[in-house]
């Protein structure tokens, strides 16, 4: 995690008693030996870079519930009318809110493709002036329509140098991969695997 190698965290670790260790998974796609195995893990860099006994250490895991949402209604409710990506979180530098915007209006130029960047959650966008058209930013929104942006988007992009894994990442992909209906697997012929 960038966080791990930022000085900040070596202080904090260094200042206090404990050294606490952040384990993110996904619901019970995991067992319980391949969540202990992650948290070792996770000890194990965080004992390694703060120089703390595995004794100090204690591991805090999070999970998130599956939940529905309507890939067409994000884009239907704000007349989106073309592929948009989405970033959901503050919009700062530490972020890479300002090199997201950067990229996304390079592609736009060099591919000649028309693609919306929506953004969601709060602050001021730094963005070249020539992609503010083409921008949406819905400042706060409820959770069920954050998910429906996430199920709608053709990317989800989070460009933040300092978390390797966000929770919007993961609620990203509960959105888009949303698990496949009851009983699919009964079918002989899914249609998955036809033509």
């Amino acid at each position: 995690d960038g966080f791990a190698d930022h000085r900040l965290g070596h202080r904090a670790a260094r200042g206090g008693r404990h050294a606490l260790v952040h384990l993110e998974n996904v619901g019970d796609d995991l067992d319980g030996h391949d969540q202990t195995l992650f948290a070792l893990v996770e000890q194990a860099l965080a004992e390694r870079l703060y120089r703390q006994p595995s004794a100090k250490g204690t591991v805090v895991g999070i999970g998130l519930e599956p939940f529905e949402a309507d890939a067409s209604a994000f884009a239907r409710k704000h007349s989106i009318t073309t592929p948009y990506v989405l970033y959901a979180g503050r919009r700062e530098t530490l972020k890479g809110t300002p090199l997201l915007t950067q990229y996304v209006q390079v592609f736009r130029e060099r591919t000649g493709r028309e693609i919306t960047l929506v953004f969601t959650g709060s602050g001021d966008i730094d963005a070249p002036d020539a992609l503010r058209p083409h921008m949406l930013d819905v400042g706060f929104v409820s959770e069920q329509e954050k998910h429906e942006a996430m199920a709608g988007a053709t990317a989800f992009i989070h460009p933040s140098v300092n978390e390797s894994l966000g929770i919007v990442l993961l609620e990203a992909w509960l959105a888009r991969f949303q698990p496949p209906p009851k009983g699919w697997n009964e079918d002989p012929d899914p249609p998955l695997l036809q033509g």
